[in-house]
């Protein structure tokens, strides 16, 4: 029998087990036709299977469209391998499908009784300053490729013939390679991504005794603590007493604590270490696998279902917290009285020149139910580094740009928004652009712009053909200084401007500079320019 024959018989018996399965294209590891997302909602029929090519290979959509299929991809040569099936009770582990690949790892496949998540990374290990995944989960939306494609070969049962593990099977298998991790993200160890006051950011606010405005003569100052309850909390309140309370158990304590979800008996479900709660367990609701959470955090789900504003009032009246500052509000007056001291040229040079830092982004205003909070979750999952705020102002741009010239508020503003975000080198500034960028083109949208525009032309010239797009900057650094300086770079300076004159005009017609030679001019109606630009580090500019 020819491999094209052989292919196209397999892909039936899996059809007719229930599964979603495509032709795929091997070297790539995607499905070889085109628009086939809608295959994430529906399996083909058998007349599109025999109407399509099968002489490369195939693959099967996980999750709910292939009844809570779910697959764990051994990668790293498989070495992780023998030690999991090890730790998995025999009656169980027999019961698996399992296929080797043609890396040397394995895939094990099978199917659950209860909706399955998306993508898991469950161990990995860190060489060097790069982390291999080595054990992660194909699930809800993924694929992967399958037996009889070249150099995929079963082992272990049948893909037509599926196990259906209850939701605790499961669990079994994931903490089982959850136990076999090497590697704990630096935001687990060190706290960064959490919203924690340090005591070395804990600088006072200068405010005015009486309405929190500029103070220009100090001796009427009052200084004001810069902790919310919520911050306190993560400094000072030991998350321990609200876990045991709602039956958390803890397993094993030490530097690096392990607790076990309610409801289990034998291993555990997250760790506790520096106040960083990281769960690993799919079943432990409140909570979601694979992120980490601050005391506060932790607190609000266990007390209050999530409310972080009912969390904060809670804590205040615990003790947590500092008097004569809203619990509930970003506190800005400092960047707002620095902005004031910056145009006062009679204002005192060391009182310009002070940086008045706000304090860490609200943890509560992090979390955004819908289409944010799921690019969010996606880019966190998939970054190298932690960063929450940068994941969050990603998701946002790429929300604005998707409704760019459809929504509008009373007063006529629009989406076309300019976000900025200013982190060290290394730091994962590049993964929210990467997702957006992943997005976009897997949705087959254009929106995307050039990542470098050096004039108003080109910004124009992109606008035409897109009234609504996206630029993602490479780097912004320069174009910043040419805020201070035009001379650096005329043409730069001249794309900054129109910017901001396109800023102004999204609710209306923008008509650009004057020809003789009336090609040449531009007039778009309701431009919406949405750029995101990361920058690592503030270049110095001139007032």
């Amino acid at each position: 029998m020819s491999e094209s024959k052989s292919q196209l018989k397999a892909a039936q018996a899996y059809l007719d087990a229930g599964l979603c399965v495509l032709p795929a294209i091997r070297a790539e590891k995607r499905p070889a036709i085109g628009k086939w997302k809608q295959f994430q909602q529906r399996i083909p029929t058998s007349a599109e299977l025999s109407s399509w090519s099968w002489n490369d290979g195939l693959c099967i959509i996980c999750g709910k469209v292939s009844g809570n299929l779910e697959i764990i991809d051994f990668d790293g040569g498989g070495e992780l391998l023998p030690a999991w099936l090890k730790a998995i009770p025999a009656d169980l582990r027999n019961r698996l499908v399992i296929e080797s690949t043609p890396s040397g790892g394995s895939h094990v496949i099978y199917q659950c009784d209860v909706p399955i998540s998306g993508n898991l990374k469950l161990a990995q290990r860190k060489t060097d300053d790069t982390v291999h995944t080595l054990i992660e989960t194909r699930g809800e939306g993924g694929l992967f490729l399958c037996a009889p494609t070249h150099a995929y070969e079963l082992t272990q049962g049948d893909i037509a013939n599926l196990p259906i593990l209850t939701e605790t099977e499961r669990d079994v298998l994931l903490e089982a390679a959850w136990q076999l991790n090497e590697y704990v993200s630096e935001a687990a160890t060190t706290g960064a991504n959490v919203s924690r006051t340090s005591a070395n950011n804990s600088d006072m606010y200068e405010l005015s005794s009486h309405n929190g405005q500029c103070a220009s003569d100090h001796s009427h100052n009052t200084t004001w603590r810069t902790d919310r309850p919520g911050d306190d909390f993560n400094k000072r309140g030991d998350v321990r007493e609200w876990l045991l309370k709602h039956d958390w158990v803890l397993d094993q304590p030490g530097e690096n604590e392990r607790w076990r979800r309610p409801g289990k008996s034998v291993n555990h479900s997250a760790t506790l270490k520096n106040g960083v709660f990281s769960v690993f367990s799919t079943n432990a609701h409140p909570f979601e696998a694979q992120k980490y959470y601050s005391p506060f955090h932790v607190y609000t789900l266990l007390e209050h279902s999530g409310d972080f504003s009912a969390a904060a009032r809670a804590l205040s009246e615990l003790g947590f917290g500092s008097d004569g500052q809203s619990n509930a509000d970003v506190d800005i007056s400092g960047i707002v009285c620095q902005g004031k001291h910056d145009r006062d040229d009679d204002e005192d040079t060391s009182l310009r020149q002070k940086i008045i830092d706000p304090g860490p982004f609200p943890e509560d205003l992090l979390t955004v139910p819908g289409f944010v909070g799921d690019v969010v979750d996606y880019t966190l999952q998939n970054a190298h580094r932690y960063q929450p705020v940068l994941a969050l102002a990603g998701a946002i741009m790429l929300q604005a740009v998707l409704a760019a010239r459809k929504v509008r508020d009373e007063r006529g503003n629009r989406t076309n928004l300019y976000i900025i975000g200013i982190a060290l080198s290394s730091a994962g500034k590049d993964k929210p652009r990467e997702v957006n960028d992943t997005i976009l083109e897997q949705a087959d949208v254009d929106l995307l712009g050039n990542e470098e525009v050096t004039s108003d032309a080109a910004i124009l010239t992109a606008l035409e053909t897109r009234p609504a797009i996206l630029f993602q900057f490479d780097e912004f650094g320069r174009y910043l200084r040419t805020m201070g300086d035009p001379r650096t770079s005329p043409n730069i300076y001249s794309a900054i401007t129109t910017f901001m004159r396109l800023f102004t005009n999204a609710n209306r017609t923008y008509r650009g500079k004057g020809y003789a030679d009336a090609k040449r001019n531009k007039s778009i109606v309701q431009p919406c320019a949405v750029s995101m630009a990361p920058v690592h580090h503030v270049p110095c500019m001139k007032a």
